[in-house]
C-alpha cells in the first residue's frame, strides 16, 4: 500500500523544526519511522506534512550531566542503547529491553523518542523510562516543558505532547546508590509485539526496600504503575521478597479485556509472569540470594 499524498520538510536545525511545527497544523514528525511509516502506508495516519528531523544531530546523543543524570536525545537509536557498555543499572536495563525490540533493521532505524511519542502499549521504552523515574523534555517556540511519565503518558497511543511541540530528550535520573532493576517480556515469537512486559526498580537501605517501581505494559490503558505491588515491596527485606505474591498484587492493578487473540484472564495471567520474572531478574542480577518464605 502507499501513503496518501503529503508535503515533505527536512529541517537542518531544531529552530527550523520548531518553526515548521508552528506553521503546519496537520504535521507528523518522522524520527525513526518504524511505526509512523507503516501506519501511513495503511492510511491509518494521513498527515498533510511530514517533518523529517533525522538531520538534527544534537538530538542523537547520550551524555551525562554533572549530577550523573543521563540526557538521552530523542533520535538515539534502539541499537545504540543495545550496545551500551556496562555501567550502573540504567545501562543494564536499557540493554536488556533494547534486545527485545523487533529485529535488527528496526533497532538500527527506530529511535527512543519516536517510540515514546507513539506510546504503543506493547512498547519497551515507555515501561523502562517510567520504571527509571524518567522525565520528558518537550520544546516548542513558546518554551520548554519537562513532564514526568505520569504526566506524559495519557493512555494507549496517547501522550500530553501538543501539536507544535517536539520531544527533544529523555532525562534518566541517577539511580539510588543501592538499587537494582530488572526486565521481563513475553511474546509469541522473537521480534513480535509483547503480550506483556514489566520493568522493576528497587532502591534499598541496609537490606530493606526503601522505594519501588513496578511498571507493566501490554495491558489495557498502556503504561501501568502497579501501586499495590509497590506498596507491598517497600519495607520488605530484599532476600525475603515473595515474587509470586507481588506478582498477584500487580495483577490487581491492571486492566484487560477479551480480544481476538486472547481472553482478559489470560492477559492478566501474563502480567503475573512478567512481574515475577522482572523481580527475579533484578534480584538475581544483583546477586541477592532469596530465602524461602514459609
Amino acid at each position: 500500500m502507499k501513503p496518501a499524498p503529503f508535503h515533505y520538510e527536512r529541517p537542518s536545525s531544531l529552530e527550523e523544526a520548531l518553526d515548521a511545527l508552528t506553521v503546519y497544523e496537520d504535521a507528523k514528525v518522522l524520527a525513526g519511522g518504524q511505526s509512523l511509516v507503516p501506519t501511513m502506508n495503511m492510511r491509518l495516519a494521513q498527515p498533510s506534512v511530514l517533518i523529517d528531523i533525522n538531520s538534527l544531530a544534537d538530538l542523537a546523543t547520550l551524555h551525562t550531566d554533572a549530577l550523573e543524570n543521563w540526557m538521552v536525545g530523542a533520535l538515539v537509536r534502539h541499537y545504540e542503547l543495545e550496545q551500551l557498555q556496562a555501567g550502573d543499572l540504567r545501562s543494564r536495563l536499557l540493554r536488556r529491553a533494547a534486545r527485545e525490540i523487533g529485529h535488527l533493521p528496526i533497532r538500527l532505524h527506530g529511535s527512543i523518542g519516536g517510540s515514546l511519542v507513539h506510546a504503543d502499549p506493547a512498547a519497551e521504552w515507555p515501561v523502562v523510562v517510567t520504571a527509571l523515574g524518567g522525565y520528558f523534555v518537550l520544546q516548542s517556540k513558546g518554551g520548554v516543558r519537562r513532564l514526568s511519565s505520569s504526566e506524559f503518558f495519557q493512555g494507549t497511543f496517547t501522550t500530553a505532547i501538543e501539536d507544535a511541540e517536539l520531544l527533544t530528550r529523555v532525562e534518566l535520573p541517577a539511580p539510588a546508590e543501592r538499587s537494582v532493576a530488572g526486565f521481563a517480556e513475553v511474546s509469541r515469537r522473537t521480534g513480535d509485539f509483547a503480550l506483556a512486559l514489566c520493568a522493576v526498580y528497587l532502591a534499598f537501605e541496609g537490606d530493606v526496600v526503601s522505594a519501588a517501581r513496578v511498571v507493566v505494559g501490554g495491558v489495557a490503558g498502556g503504561v501501568t504503575s502497579c501501586q499495590n505491588a509497590e506498596l507491598a515491596l517497600v519495607g520488605c527485606p530484599l532476600n525475603r521478597v515473595e515474587k509470586r505474591q507481588i506478582a498477584a498484587l500487580a495483577r490487581t492493578d491492571c486492566n484487560a479485556y477479551d480480544d481476538i487473540n486472547s481472553t482478559a484472564k489470560f492477559q492478566l495471567s501474563l502480567v503475573e509472569v512478567v512481574v515475577h520474572d522482572a523481580l527475579a531478574d533484578a534480584l538475581g542480577g544483583a546477586g541477592i540470594r532469596q530465602e524461602k518464605v514459609s
